[in-house]
């Protein structure tokens, strides 16, 4: 059975770009730490609902609270890593059918 009222939610999915280094792990990468800190922020402010790398060295994902895709790209494009190359990031809508978030 699915939740009372599904929420909506909009998805980052980042994947290594041509500026990642396949033989480092997420920690090791140059400049990760400029997108460690701007999730933060976006944590900070109520933005991202909750985020973090895959485990297999793939990428990782952000879930965002924000009111359409568009903006849900603006956010994921602004990040110093997608700019630098270091990570890709494709945004998609995401429903919520079972959940215990706010």
């Amino acid at each position: 059975m699915l939740t009372s009222s599904p929420k909506q939610f909009y998805v980052l999915f980042h994947s290594p770009g041509p500026g990642w280094d396949p033989e480092k792990g997420f920690e090791d990468q140059a400049g990760i730490y400029e997108h460690v800190g701007f999730l933060r922020g976006l944590f900070e402010d109520g933005t991202l609902r909750m985020g973090g790398p895959f485990l297999d060295n793939s990428g990782g994902m952000a879930v965002l609270k924000v009111s359409s895709l568009d903006e849900a790209r603006r956010i994921g494009e602004s990040d110093p890593t997608v700019k630098s190359g270091l990570l890709t990031v494709t945004p998609r809508p995401w429903m919520a059918a079972f959940n215990r978030t706010d």
